[in-house]
This record gives C-alpha cells, sequence and structure tokens, in this order.
C-alpha cells in the first residue's frame, strides 16, 4: 500500500490557497518569500514586516507573515497580519490562526466570504456544535500509554469514541481529527474521545469515509488521529510498538510546523545533501521522492543514507511513484518528499505544540 491519498482531502481542510499575485520587485519581499521556502521563519517573518512597510498595499508580504506566524505557533501575529483582509489566500489564513487559538465561531465569520468551499463548510458545521464548549478538556489520567496494534502495516490504536470501541490509525500528516460516517453523519464536536487511560473531552472533528483505508490495512478504522490533536496532548511514537500521551518532548526539535502549523517538515541530510521532508506516519514507504525534490537533492540511486540530527540509517530506500508536486504548490514552501512510516518505525517520534523530534531512542 502507498502513502494513502485518500486522505489529503483532509490535509487540505487547511489550504490556505496559493499565493498571492506580486505588485512588487523590493528586496524585503524577496527575502521574505526565499527565507519563507528555505524554512527560515524568524527571518521570513521580520524582513515580510519590512516589506509590509514600504508596500502597504501588497498582500504579499502579508501572506508570508501570517504563513510564517502560523508555522511558529503565533497566531496573534497573523491575525495582526490579516486583519481587514478580504483577499481569499489572506482569509483563509485569518481563519486558520482563528483555529489555531480554538475560535471556531472567530473562524466561521472570516470564512463568510468564501461560497461553496469544503473546509469554510467543515468550519461553519464544528463551530455550531462548538458554541458555548469547553474543546480539549482533559480527564482521567495525566498520561497513557497505548500499544500499536501488530496486525497493521500502519500505527492503528484502539480508541472510544463517545463509548463506542473502535479503531484509529494515527496521521501525523492530517491536521484535525477524522470520524467515519458509522460513528457520526455530519462534522462537530465529539463530547468524549477515550485514549487509554486518558480521556479528552471536545474534540471537534471532520466526517470521511475510510473505507478505502480500512481495506488497505485489513483492519476496520472508525477515526484517524491527526496531528492537532497529537500536539496539544504531546505524543511518544515509539518504534513502532507503543504510543504515549501527555508526554513533554525531551529531545531538541529537528522540524518546524509548516502548511499553516497543520503539518510538520523535517530538515535533514539525505546522501549528505539537506532536504526538507514531510513527516508521514500515515505513509507506508520508507522514503518518499517528489519530482522537484529529486532534482534539487540530485538523487539517483535506489536507496540512501538519511541523517536525522544524530542519527544515520543506511540504505533506505526511495519510492519515486507516491509524490508528487502538488503539496509543495500548497504549502508555498520546498518540500522534498516525505519520511513514511517504513522507517519512522523504527525511530521514536516526539510531538508537541510546534515541536518535533527524532531519535533513534
Amino acid at each position: 500500500m502507498r502513502r494513502l491519498a485518500v486522505l489529503s482531502w483532509v490535509v487540505c481542510l487547511a489550504a490556505c490557497g496559493g499565493a498571492a499575485a506580486r505588485t512588487s520587485d523590493a528586496r524585503a519581499i524577496d527575502d521574505a518569500v526565499r527565507a519563507y521556502r528555505a524554512g527560515e521563519l524568524e527571518t521570513a517573518l521580520a524582513r515580510s514586516e519590512d516589506a509590509r512597510a514600504t508596500l502597504p498595499g501588497d498582500p504579499l508580504p502579508r501572506e508570508i507573515a501570517a504563513r510564517a506566524a502560523l508555522a511558529m505557533r503565533r497566531p496573534e501575529v497573523a491575525l495582526a497580519a490579516t486583519e481587514g483582509a478580504y483577499e481569499e489566500p489572506l482569509v483563509r489564513l485569518r481563519a486558520a490562526a482563528f483555529l489555531a487559538r480554538d475560535e471556531y465561531d472567530a473562524a466561521a465569520r472570516v470564512l463568510e466570504r468564501l461560497e461553496d468551499d469544503p473546509w469554510a463548510s467543515a468550519i461553519t458545521a464544528i463551530a455550531e456544535r462548538a458554541r458555548g464548549r469547553s474543546l480539549h478538556d482533559r480527564e482521567g489520567a495525566t498520561s497513557s500509554t497505548i500499544a500499536l496494534r501488530e496486525d497493521s502495516a500502519l500505527p492503528v490504536i484502539a480508541i472510544h469514541v463517545e463509548g463506542r470501541a473502535t479503531l484509529a490509525l494515527i496521521a501525523t500528516s492530517v491536521h484535525l481529527t477524522v470520524l467515519a460516517p458509522s460513528l457520526r453523519a455530519e462534522h462537530g464536536v465529539a463530547d468524549e474521545i477515550a485514549l487509554g487511560a486518558m480521556r479528552v473531552r471536545g474534540v471537534p472533528f471532520v466526517v470521511r469515509e475510510l473505507d478505502a483505508e480500512s481495506a488497505a490495512l485489513g483492519v476496520e478504522l472508525g477515526a484517524v488521529i491527526g496531528l492537532d490533536l497529537l500536539a496539544r496532548l504531546g505524543a511518544r511514537i515509539e518504534q513502532g510498538s507503543r504510543l504515549t500521551l501527555g508526554e513533554d518532548a525531551s529531545r531538541e526539535g529537528i522540524a518546524h510546523a509548516t502548511f499553516e502549523g497543520t503539518i510538520v517538515v523535517a530538515r535533514m541530510e539525505i546522501d549528505g545533501r539537506t532536504a526538507r521532508m514531510l513527516v508521514d506516519s500515515a505513509g507506508a514507504y520508507a522514503l518518499a521522492i517528489t519530482p522537484s525534490g529529486a532534482e534539487r537533492i540530485g538523487l539517483d540511486a535506489d536507496t540512501a543514507t538519511v541523517r536525522l540530527g544524530d542519527v544515520a540509517i543506511t540504505d533506505v530506500p526511495i519510492s519515486r511513484d507516491v509524490m508528487d508536486d502538488a503539496l509543495e504548490e500548497h504549502v508555498q514552501s520546498a518540500i522534498d518528499g516525505a519520511l513514511g512510516w517504513a522507517l519512522l518505525a523504527s525511530l521514536v517520534v516526539e510531538l508537541g505544540p510546534g515541536h518535533v523530534a527524532i531519535s533513534a531512542e
């Protein structure tokens, strides 16, 4: 089974459109764009702010500022950058900033300007059910360790959704929690999701058919647990055997959030050359390279040595027909490919708000 492409629309629920049209060749905005695409977020934010001061009518500096701020978990900065915006990319970014603060009502009001938009419809539905409710409240144990199922090629755990037992895929490349129609008919807020000994009350979710994923894995999935909930709880995925929730990430991070904070990209070396890779626990491959990534890195072999911080892994098989350049186009940032579960299962992955660390133990 290759990457679970049918989940890609869930990632795109948080897509904030392509870059707005440029209206100036000023050096500051050129610097900001280059820095953002290189993952140099502080520089991108600083130079976009410089450009905003000299180009007040140009939407691009505002867009880069908002994207960089959201990637660094600074929604208040993104809100300031998009104040009074009406261009669609900026409207989407402003909504994403409100979502980062669990302000679904505010996000829905911003998205009223978009017609027939799946993301806007989902957020509006969630907002209606989240009104007046507290979200992401924890009960029960402060930490919980759950074994990954041994009969699945990807990380799957047993959970309870509002008292109903089901199986959930752990997907770091998906943003919000996903529930199958067998559990809920419409987007909304789950009263309770029990993850082992830990219970989380008020969990926003979207509804999506999971039949294709279930068939591919040979188990019946009722849910997908995405990056938003994993990072909020503090998650540690240990060498393909178990998931521990409620722990602070203890190791130095090697990755940063991008795509408005809804995915994480790890900076690493592949055969001695720097690469930026999506961290994708829902991908059955080890290392997937996009066409643009292969050209940038200069890869023409079937295997490679991957170095993540102090961890070096040799003879990692390369998949070239799994990912195209569409994700890079959405993100407006250079992404060379993805690390999949076939590699991540041999490592330890720690997730926290705005933090990812990958280590050998």
